[in-house]
């Protein structure tokens, strides 16, 4: 009997080793091959067909992850992913290419979002939405690989309105609908959705009806900045996305509407997927702006955590530490089906 218990956990333990050390496998090369654009340093050069076949096998393993999260069946998306990828590898039609960067975007990004687990504490939450931020990196690396060629700014819109939207049919089960949102949590969700409405048309607008003044204005604000802090923060992801994916994951060890917080956290996935898309930016100089850009998140997510223990009723400092210890919500871990 302790065997037959037993060996379930096993083969989910094997499965799940398996499975990161398939993702390194894939990620490596991937990585290698952008070392040049990173590091200006000589790079693997890799061909278009083989950097496609390896960004092809990093959306199977993704696209198998999710699916297993989510308990659905795993074989079928799979097979329309080799499918796609084997297309993509063989027709190089840019359209298709395009489309298959934006998804295997969106998926890195849900998936981040899709394998954080329930948070008691602050501490937690932020190694939570650090975990969240990598995974999301690491599928990014098979969306580089694609060499789609694409404009940043719209192919970064539409990531992360696909990977919102995605988010958002995603959580809806597992948030318990909308009618258990409550009503500070639609207050909550309709203000997190119309910043980031207005986000995705303030830059889609800017770009197309910009003056040229108005564009060397914010280009020499930039600058100006870059040179005193040596970096520019991302506003959207630390005002949204960050706190949003940090509260949500504490707020899911307490109550299951957290997950609606949750898919607001794509404001700092979706960005962290479509990294690597962007040229002509010094690694030292971005990853000083990704701390940055943490930094401003976790001290915005901060104290609204605390708002919200103060308006539950968990006031001072004793009351929060008998909170957190009590907040034990079950829920899968991180690699187990959530339904």
């Amino acid at each position: 009997m302790a065997a037959e218990l037993v060996a379930p956990d096993s083969r989910r333990t094997g499965l799940t080793i398996a499975w990161i050390v398939a993702v390194v496998v894939v990620a490596v090369p991937l990585a290698l091959n952008l070392r040049g654009h990173l590091w200006g340093s000589t790079r693997v050069d890799l061909s278009v067909h083989m950097t496609r076949i390896l960004a092809t096998a990093m959306a199977v393993l993704l696209a198998a992850a999710l699916c297993r999260r989510l308990g659905g069946r795993v074989l079928l998306p799979v097979c329309l992913v080799v499918l796609y990828g084997a297309a993509l590898t063989v027709t190089d039609w840019t359209t298709l290419a395009a489309g298959g960067a934006v998804g295997l975007a969106a998926l890195s990004a849900g998936l981040a979002i899709m394998l954080t687990v329930p948070a008691p504490t602050f501490a937690r939450a932020v190694v939570e939405t650090l975990l969240a931020a990598v995974i999301a990196t690491v599928g990014g690396l098979g969306v580089a690989g694609i060499d789609a060629g694409l404009r940043q700014g719209r192919f970064g819109a539409a990531v992360l309105f696909t990977t919102v939207l995605g988010a958002f049919v995603m959580v809806f089960r597992l948030g318990a609908g909308f009618h258990g949102l409550g009503r500070r949590g639609y207050v909550v969700a309709g203000g997190a959705a119309g910043l980031l409405l207005i986000s995705i048309f303030y830059g889609w607008a800017f770009s197309r009806w910009g003056s040229q003044d108005l564009v060397d204005g914010v280009d020499t604000l930039r600058d100006h900045i870059r040179h005193y802090i040596y970096a520019v923060p991302h506003p959207i992801e630390a005002i949204l996305g960050v706190p949003a994916l940090c509260w949500g994951v504490f707020m899911r060890a307490r109550r299951r509407q957290g997950w609606w917080v949750c898919a607001f956290g794509a404001a700092i996935t979706a960005p962290s997927a479509t990294r690597f898309v962007v040229s002509g930016v010094p690694i030292q100089s971005a990853l000083v702006s990704i701390a940055y850009t943490l930094i401003i998140g976790f001290a915005i997510a901060w104290p609204v955590i605390r708002v919200d223990q103060a308006l539950t009723g968990s006031r001072g400092r004793r009351a929060r530490r008998v909170e957190e210890a009590d907040a034990l919500r079950p829920e899968p871990s991180r690699f187990a089906p959530l339904l």
